[in-house]
């Protein structure tokens, strides 16, 4: 393994294979438990405890300067006003993105912190740790218990593939985006559960804001039509309607702004997103999950360092493939996790070719949700004692945080 190249293909290949583990042994039912656990006191500590690890992880970013379109941005919002608020919001991408909400969140940074690149990547930081929260509590409301979501929020929290999306200020769109969007969830979930007519309104009201922030939430719709098949009792159809006339809605405008389906355009000038091959194919269903799992900037020093951390990684989230037993819900948790990661970076498929330096893996955010809950839905299954569990997800936790500090 002397390449940046040849390393990517090594964990490339580890990650087929546990993807393909975690399929062959979950893809069956549990028909002696319930397809809830029992929620257990004290989560709110592990809430706390995935904001604290999270927050000290990532704290180094917030003294980072600016960096490449970061400059066009905040040059643009220096002479941006409120009565031309609107040309700023519309206009810095015309023809190929419609992300208003994305663009309030730039001026308001810099009308709150003008030129000190700290105070943008704080609100960054905030924001993803908002969406660890979120993950929490979508938890929380799916039923899978306080110990799988104090997991998964720990496990996102630290992902080493978040590298660009939390350091990079231009990266906001992606950030709300995901944050929104898992929120818009919680509250679709809690609607279901409590019938509160405040929680769906709440849950629309974070979906406009996703789909304004990003186009990727767009699938907001299909993950909760997921959920009602494959997780939740007495299904309902009627509450999914509001987000799919949302959806058709927001899309036929967002066509109209941008004149047709926007996005980049290949070298024949036709969008991008509508080229679909082969490629495509090994961008959503090997590249974008592989670098999701074991997503490191292999052109970065030290190498060796860096290859021991995803080597002793890739043992043991492999034997977590290979030692979780099929839990609560059987393959249909597993299946919800799987459809997540792979809907949620299909938008981006031109770009998923994620290559040794982790370009553009800022689009993997919002599927590392689905990745998340995946790793703690697995240490949860482990058939070992709680405490041997807990020190497999001490070894994860330790691991990933390293491959933050190297990415």
């Amino acid at each position: 393994m002397r390449t940046a190249r040849a390393r990517l293909n090594v964990m490339q290949v580890v990650s087929v294979l546990f993807y393909l583990l975690v399929i062959l042994r979950q893809a069956k039912t549990n028909p002696h438990e319930h397809g809830e656990q029992t929620k257990t006191s004290g989560g709110r500590l592990g809430l706390l405890l995935a904001l604290a690890v999270g927050a000290a992880a990532w704290l180094s970013v917030i003294w980072l300067g600016f960096i490449s379109d970061d400059f066009v941005f905040i040059s643009a919002v220096r002479h941006t006003g409120l009565s031309n608020l609107w040309k700023f919001l519309g206009g810095q991408q015309p023809g190929i993105f419609f992300r208003p909400v994305g663009f309030v969140m730039i001026f308001l940074d810099y009308h709150l912190w003008g030129q000190w690149p700290a105070g943008y990547h704080a609100t960054n930081l905030l924001i993803h740790l908002l969406t660890v929260a979120g993950l929490f509590f979508l938890c929380e409301e799916l039923g899978f218990g306080t110990e799988v979501a104090a997991t998964a929020s720990l496990s996102f929290a630290i992902l080493p593939i978040h590298a660009e999306a939390v350091t990079w200020m231009v990266s906001r769109f992606d950030l709300l985006s995901a944050c929104f969007s898992v929120w818009a969830i919680v509250f679709y979930l809690r609607f279901r559960h409590q019938g509160a007519k405040g929680a769906y309104i709440a849950a629309l009201v974070f979906f406009l804001l996703a789909a304004l922030s990003k186009e990727n939430a767009y699938v907001v719709p299909i993950l909760l039509i997921l959920a009602e098949h494959l997780l939740l009792p007495n299904r309902r159809v009627r509450p999914l309607l509001g987000f799919v006339s949302l959806a058709i809605a927001l899309f036929c405008y967002r066509w109209i702004v941008l004149g047709g389906i926007g996005g980049y355009s290949d070298s024949q000038g036709q969008p991008a997103t509508l080229q679909l091959g082969s490629k495509t194919f090994e961008g959503v269903f090997i590249r974008g999950p592989a670098q999701l799992l074991l997503g490191y900037n292999w052109l970065q020093p030290p190498v060796f360092a860096i290859s021991m951390v995803a080597s002793l990684t890739a043992a043991v989230l492999v034997a977590l493939a290979l030692g979780a037993g099929v839990g609560p819900g059987g393959w249909k948790r597993t299946a919800f996790c799987a459809s997540w990661i792979a809907l949620t970076i299909a938008p981006a498929h031109p770009l998923l070719l994620i290559g040794a330096g982790l370009p553009n893996s800022r689009i993997l955010y919002l599927g590392s949700v689905g990745l998340a809950l995946l790793i703690a839905l697995l240490l949860a299954g482990l058939s070992a004692a709680t405490r041997i569990r807990r020190a497999t997800a001490a070894a994860l936790v330790l691991l990933l945080t390293l491959g933050v500090i190297h990415n």
